[in-house]
């Protein structure tokens, strides 16, 4: 307890007692205690009366060299009158948590407020408040160095520089430029997120272009590569952007660095003299031509232009500006906003960079060429190497040299001709509209080639063509007896296939209109008409011979041969023919397709071998004499 010397009624305890020296304006520091076994859990409260000391109470003097317990009669109090001025370690109801996190908590990053009360028997209350601070710990990583596409890139560490776990996320990607996010664990109570951006550069994308183009197949070209994603850049800050070389202006060949300024209006007006004096002026998009807003920034000053899209996606500003010298690019919306939100006072310091300078090497396996162009030939495999000397990043594109097929004339086949036929002029415009010649002039005697040459057009890679029309011989007419006699036992057995002609492939028609305009053909089945012409004719593809006119005489009689009792295997043969008949057999004869007899042979059996081995492959009638009458048979011998 802290008493203070200045109260005046400790002014006069101090006179009265005696020994105990209390300095002027000094601190008297007490405590006390009852006997235990007093009421409220024996402690006892001194209050601050006159009337004298009742009990037994003992006073404890830290500073004053007294042996405790002393009673404070001992000390010249006589009538003990105390101001208390400190508070008491006892508070009866103890000690409430009013906000904030009780003691053994895990506290959260920033700061927490915590506040206690605290209430003593007799109902005081008092309250204490006090800040918890936690302070974050960032997680500190070695940047990864740029790669380009393809390129390999190692899982990024779990724990920091600084002895931080976590994880990261997404997944690591080697094709595109990507922000990682690194998460401590949840055991990292102090520890924040912290990101990291890895730079993947693209390849060179390259183009190629051809002159003369069309490039037509088998011909040569001067082909030239060209870096299509090598572009210029501003950088502003921290950041970079890419910029597109306007058609008018002089491109800067070294970086140019200045302060940038915004444009107060769209330029399409002259700017106040001077405005841009030393600077880049960094214009909007609209209402009037780039080439008009250029000028007038170069006009006020402007050492070069940047112009922004005013809707989303790169520009190139076109038209032409002789009068504009000053460098001049386009942007797009969301970089030109980018730059604008960096702005201070509506300037920042910026600095334009020319394209990275890029590396070619062409070859094909004995020409090396390390320019952007050459003369190649079509059809011919070279091999481009381009290196961003920027990035580093190289691609190796090995390209056929860019060539136009050609354009075959077509046209519809001439069908096959017989000789002499007529041959309709071919035509000089093709199914797919070239135009052209045919040679040689046209002949329907003999089969021929025939080349049509394009009449060349500027533009277009056009080839020959060729038709080959066939020109078929006539076929021999057929051959056999202009006057047949067909033996049958009836009417109805004798056929067209009883007529002996040369070839036996012929198509018989019953009338000779019908066989030189080849309709109404006759089957090899129809029935003889005694006394009636007919006509042969040899076909072979589509072309037909003269006929051959046969007029057959039917003879009818009964003492033809018994056909069931006739048998004659195998057919076709190889070689030996039996023949078998119920009577006696005195003749066997053969006869070729021309009606020559190459074979004949006598005998008096009803059983006769004969051997075709010597024959030659083909059809042969076989006659059979017994008693007087005949049979004739056709046979096919096979080798």
């Amino acid at each position: 307890m802290i008493v203070p010397v200045t109260t005046a009624p400790l002014t006069n305890y101090t006179a009265a007692m005696g020994a105990l020296n209390v300095p002027a304006n000094s601190t008297l520091v007490v405590s006390y205690s009852t006997a235990s076994n007093l009421i409220n859990g024996g402690i006892f409260l001194p209050g601050a009366n006159g009337a004298g000391q009742s009990g037994t109470t003992f006073v404890k003097a830290l500073d004053c060299a007294i042996t405790e317990p002393t009673d404070l009669t001992a000390l010249g109090f006589p009538n003990a009158h105390v101001i208390i001025d400190a508070e008491l370690s006892s508070v009866g109801a103890g000690l409430a948590l009013i906000s904030g996190l009780p003691s053994g908590s895990v506290f959260p990053l920033g700061t927490t407020t915590v506040t206690y009360e605290a209430t003593s028997n007799a109902g005081c209350v008092s309250s204490c408040s006090f800040d918890v601070v936690v302070s974050p710990t960032a997680p500190t990583f070695t940047q990864v160095a740029p790669i380009c596409v393809g390129g390999t890139l190692s899982a990024l560490p779990t724990t920091s520089n600084n002895g931080i776990t976590g994880t990261w996320a997404p997944i690591i990607d080697a094709t595109t430029t990507t922000t990682y996010t690194f998460t401590p664990n949840a055991s990292q109570t102090c520890a924040t997120p912290t990101t990291m951006t890895i730079v993947v550069n693209p390849l060179p994308t390259v183009a190629f272009t051809a002159n003369p183009f069309p490039v037509c197949v088998g011909s040569n070209t001067i082909l030239t590569a060209n870096v299509t994603n090598a572009s210029p850049t501003i950088t502003f800050g921290s950041q970079t952007a890419n910029m597109t070389i306007a058609a008018f202006g002089t491109p800067v060949a070294s970086p140019l660095s200045g302060i940038l300024a915004l444009a107060p209006s769209n330029g399409c007006a002259p700017f106040a003299a001077g405005l841009f004096t030393g600077k880049i002026a960094l214009i909007q998009r609209g209402v009037c031509a780039f080439a008009i807003k250029a000028q007038n920034a170069q006009d006020a000053g402007a050492i070069a232009v940047i112009l922004y899209n005013n809707v989303a996606g790169p520009i190139i500003p076109g038209g032409a500006a002789p009068g504009v010298t000053i460098p001049v690019y386009g942007l797009s919306l969301a970089d030109g906003q980018a730059i604008i939100a960096a702005l201070t006072a509506n300037e920042i310091n910026v600095t334009l960079n020319p394209p990275p300078s890029v590396t070619y090497l062409w070859s094909n396996g004995s020409i090396l060429q390390t320019t952007d162009t050459g003369v190649l030939n079509a059809n011919t495999d070279f091999t481009v190497t381009v290196t961003n000397n920027a990035t580093g990043c190289t691609s190796s594109v090995t390209v056929n040299v860019p060539v136009t097929p050609l354009t075959v004339p077509t046209f519809t086949q001439v069908a096959a001709v017989c000789s002499g036929s007529t041959l309709a002029a071919l035509p000089t415009t093709s199914i797919n509209g070239v135009v052209g010649t045919w040679s040689p002039a046209l002949d329907n005697t003999s089969t021929t080639t025939y080349t049509f040459t394009p009449t060349p057009v500027a533009g277009q890679c056009l080839g020959t063509a060729t038709m080959t029309i066939t020109v078929s011989s006539i076929p021999a007419t057929p051959t056999g007896d202009a006057i047949q006699t067909v033996t049958a036992p009836t009417a109805g057995d004798a056929t067209l296939e009883d007529i002996v002609v040369s070839p036996t492939s012929v198509v018989w028609y019953g009338s000779l209109a019908d066989a030189q305009a080849g309709s109404n053909p006759l089957p090899n089945t129809t029935v003889l008409t005694n006394g009636a012409i007919y006509y042969a004719v040899n076909v072979v593809g589509t072309c037909t011979s003269l006929p051959l006119a046969v007029t057959v005489n039917v003879t009818l009689g009964n003492d033809e041969f018994d056909s069931v009792s006739f048998t004659f295997y195998p057919n076709p043969t190889s070689s030996v023919l039996n023949i078998s008949y119920s009577k006696e057999i005195s003749e066997v004869s053969v006869t070729n397709l021309l009606g020559q007899i190459v074979m004949s042979k006598k005998t008096n059996s009803t059983e006769v071998q004969i051997d075709l081995s010597p024959l030659a492959e083909s059809s042969y009638f076989v006659t059979v004499v017994s008693e007087g009458n005949q049979k004739t048979v056709k046979v096919i011998k096979k080798n």
